[in-house]
């Protein structure tokens, strides 16, 4: 058996890293790691909900939004990951009073920010003041009137009134007076949009948690907090959880048995 002399033999490479190569490796490792979970996470979470019987869709909300957040996701790709986790609460608006766009829009946006918190998905349509609007769509709606004062409405809330609304109804209404909630927001400093979008939200709160809902802090309670109108209010956790089981008892595809958490 021929041999090899030492004099032609390869050198042999050090195994031995210094500490920058190390820690250049393990940043490496670590980004492709997240990237990796980041393209899968979407996937796994569509199978899972897919295995899961209808009715215990909503059961598995809290845990999966803790497991998407906490793998390093931003904020951002956090919110994205969990819309298909959240119940969607479809919105028509009439603005009968015919209030200025940049005023709803602000009024629809800080109405979507209370919801987003409290783990809902606001789903806005404008209707036309007269003509059919909504409808399509399998699950109950929300119908907002915006109207200048509350003439012929009989209620003893001068910013607004939510009509009584069973859980099987297909349709709630309710109803907003615009003209003293822009007095309200001009007294106090406030915009007027802002204040808008916290009575909308107040009043719906009402058509989800019923007639006896209000409470002694958040977007619930029995008035507005004019000392501070600036600043958005928010469902309490309690009634968060509430909003959340309501909607999904009523999510097509998912049972009236279900909870949310």
């Amino acid at each position: 058996m021929p041999t090899i002399s030492a004099s032609k033999r390869e050198p042999r490479v050090s195994q031995l890293q210094t500490p920058n190569e190390a820690l250049t490796m393990r940043s490496t490792f670590s980004r492709r790691l997240k990237t990796h979970l980041r393209l899968l996470v979407p996937i796994v979470l569509l199978a899972l909900q897919s295995q899961f019987p209808t009715g215990a869709r909503a059961q598995t909300q809290a845990p999966t939004q803790h497991f998407v957040c906490n793998i390093g996701y931003t904020p951002q790709e956090c919110l994205v990951a969990m819309t298909v986790l959240r119940p969607r609460l479809p919105i028509l608006v009439y603005n009968l009073a015919q209030v200025q766009l940049p005023v709803l829009v602000e009024a629809q946006a800080a109405m979507t920010q209370i919801f987003a918190e409290a783990g809902v998905e606001a789903m806005w349509i404008n209707c036309p003041v007269h003509g059919e609007c909504g409808g399509e769509a399998k699950r109950r709606e929300f119908r907002i009137r915006i109207v200048s004062q509350a003439k012929g409405i009989v209620t003893h809330d001068p910013l607004g009134v939510a009509i009584p609304c069973d859980r099987n109804a297909d349709t709630c209404y309710f109803y907003v007076f615009y003209a003293p909630i822009r007095n309200l927001a001009e007294r106090n400093e406030a915009r007027p949009g802002h204040v808008l979008g916290q009575v909308m939200t107040h009043e719906l709160g009402h058509a989800l948690l019923g007639p006896n809902a209000h409470a002694l802090s958040g977007i619930m309670q029995s008035a507005l907090p004019t000392a501070d109108l600036r600043h958005l209010l928010y469902f309490t956790p309690s009634q968060a959880k509430c909003l959340r089981a309501d909607l999904f008892a009523t999510e097509p595809g998912i049972s009236s048995g279900g909870t949310a958490n």
